[in-house]
């Protein structure tokens, strides 16, 4: 009776710390110690002193869930298991792998036109009207229906990934513009990186669950899934970088292979003309070659490394007695910046941060040192020197604000390095309801995450809703009458007049008060707008003459529309003597 009451003490302990782990404040890491300290602790009172106890609860377990085949690590030791139970397995991982395919395309889908654009979303969404109106890459005029410049000079040009900005002007053609055609394409390649993902690490750690579940997490990553519910090029970017880390893996493996070579050239290509990123491969890649010449002294490699090595110092050269690389050769600042916020962007999901760092560190010194089956050893170890030197790369190296944008496509190999390190533990783990347990661990954790932060994946936390503030100009506009506005989303004020008057207001308190006094002098009556949260663009002084003296009609204090709209006309306005 004692020793029953003592277990039930214990299992209750240990799911109250199991619970804890999971739900606490992922940048707590005392607090993520503590309970991996009280999960551990109970998972070795039962391993130590209840071993027949864990044995009944193995085998009811393992009955009751089906689901467990999915995480049963492949060991070589194993005898051959049965026709009908690897059928079966492949059947539950068939539905595990369709069901995940499932809930990515839910995620990405659900709602995808909903949102108003924001952000970069309005200048890829002209520059790609721009393609379907005029057949070039012009940003395109909504009021005006026509391009910015009537001259068509290269200043109205916006050819910034113009790969990414062509597929949606398909999308045009086939859907029409809106916001759910313009969203579609990076919905559609985020739906194949987590297809890809699956394959990606199928081949480079050899273990289909890991790959199964590195799937599910990048599906489930908050971040990830924005980026697919976001009109811009990473949705590209991301798989096109994964596709040329396995291609000019499979290129320089084992001798070297051309037709591999030939793709991964392409792939750099485009992927080039995506995102400046994706040739960050380049230099971690020589350091792959380099280590692999080191450690094999196989002539192909040292080949390699001396072109790498003499290329480099090529450029170095040419970067710097030429102007060649002049836009390149800015964005480095060597030490300049500590972008240390990288970590959590690159190791912050599905683990916290520091514990992510250090589980995936501990599987390189794993690999490194005590796997034994080469052919796998090298996969991991080129995926770690990817990792690694990027994410050193932009933490001291890059002379960029920090973007969890930037890193994505190492975020999601570092998930795939992460995971697998997760189940070399969970593996040395005997009994199969402890190993569920922790599989359990590490599929909730992400999707609670996920729930967590479904607003700002769905609703834009802190965005407004352009849409609703910009009608109450296209309905009430007169003519004649002027805008004002810091980045006017001319999208939502299509239906107005195409000769409206409008003014800029500039950017980063550019635009000066005198100057906006005079400019409303010029004009009887008219519409002054910015994005609440874009406030800081405006001068003081303007943002306080606005609630002093003219009609507001949407943002703080009116409403939740995250937009600040005003209306004047020349009775409200002081005499401009006193400017």
């Amino acid at each position: 009776m004692r020793n029953a009451f003592l277990n039930w003490i214990v299992f209750v302990f240990g799911i109250f710390g199991l619970v804890y782990l999971i739900i606490v404040q992922n940048d707590d890491f005392v607090s993520q110690i503590f309970g991996i300290c009280v999960v551990s602790l109970a998972i070795f009172y039962f391993v130590r002193f209840e071993k027949e106890l864990v044995k009944k609860i193995q085998q009811s377990t393992a009955s009751l869930i089906t689901f467990g085949l999915l995480y049963q690590y492949p060991d070589e030791a194993r005898e051959p298991k049965e026709e009908k139970r690897v059928r079966a397995e492949k059947i539950f991982h068939d539905l595990a792998l369709a069901t995940i395919v499932t809930i990515s395309a839910i995620a990405l889908f659900y709602n995808l036109g909903w949102r108003d654009f924001w952000e970069d979303e309005h200048q890829v969404v002209s520059a790609a009207a721009g393609h379907y109106y005029t057949g070039e890459f012009f940003r395109w005029d909504w009021i005006k229906k026509d391009v910015m410049c009537a001259d068509r000079t290269s200043e109205c040009m916006y050819d910034r990934a113009w790969p990414h900005s062509w597929l949606i002007a398909q999308s045009y053609r086939l859907f029409g513009i809106s916001e759910w055609s313009s969203r579609v394409v990076s919905a559609l390649f985020m739906l194949l990186t987590t297809i890809g993902v699956y394959f990606f690490a199928k081949f480079f750690t050899e273990n289909k669950n890991v790959a199964l579940v590195s799937a599910f997490v990048v599906a489930v990553h908050p971040n990830l899934v924005i980026i697919g519910r976001y009109t811009r090029m990473y949705a590209l970017f991301i798989p096109l970088f994964l596709l040329l880390a396995h291609c000019i893996f499979r290129a320089v493996s084992h001798k070297i292979h051309y037709g591999y070579a030939l793709g991964a050239a392409i792939t750099l290509g485009i992927g080039y003309f995506v995102h400046i990123n994706i040739l960050i491969i380049l230099p971690a890649v020589l350091l792959f070659v380099i280590y692999r010449a080191a450690t094999t002294q196989k002539k192909e490699y040292i080949a390699l490394s001396v072109v790498g090595i003499m290329g480099l110092a090529a450029l170095y050269i040419i970067a710097a007695f030429t102007s060649w690389f002049e836009n390149v050769v800015g964005f480095f600042s060597f030490f300049g910046r500590n972008n240390t916020v990288y970590l959590e962007y690159v190791a912050g999901f599905p683990f916290p941060a520091k514990f992510g760092f250090a589980i995936m560190v501990l599987g390189f010194v794993g690999t490194a040192r005590f796997l034994i089956k080469e052919t796998l050893k090298h996969k991991l170890i080129y995926l770690y020197f990817i990792s690694f030197f990027a994410l050193f790369f932009f933490m001291y190296i890059g002379d960029r604000y920090a973007s969890f944008m930037y890193t994505s496509p190492i975020t999601v190999i570092f998930i795939v390095l992460a995971i697998n390190s997760y189940f070399l533990f969970v593996d040395r783990i005997r009994p199969r309801v402890l190993k569920i347990l922790f599989i359990l661990a590490l599929l909730i954790n992400p999707a609670y995450v996920f729930y967590e932060n479904r607003s700002e994946i769905y609703e834009g936390e802190g965005f407004g809703k352009i849409s609703i503030a910009y009608a109450s100009i296209a309905e009430n506009i007169k003519p004649g009458e002027v805008i004002f506005g810091q980045y006017l989303r001319d999208y939502y004020l299509q239906s107005i007049d195409p000769q409206t008057p409008r003014i800029s207001m500039l950017n980063n308190q550019s635009y000066s008060y005198q100057s906006f006094r005079e400019d409303l002098a010029r004009y009887e009556s008219g519409w002054i707008t910015w994005e609440t949260r874009k406030r800081y663009h405006i001068q003081p002084e303007i943002r306080d003459f606005a609630q002093q003296y003219l009609t507001k009609i949407h943002g703080a204090e009116a409403d939740a529309s995250g937009v600040e709209l005003y209306y004047f006309s020349t009775p409200m306005l002081p005499p401009t003597n006193n400017l």
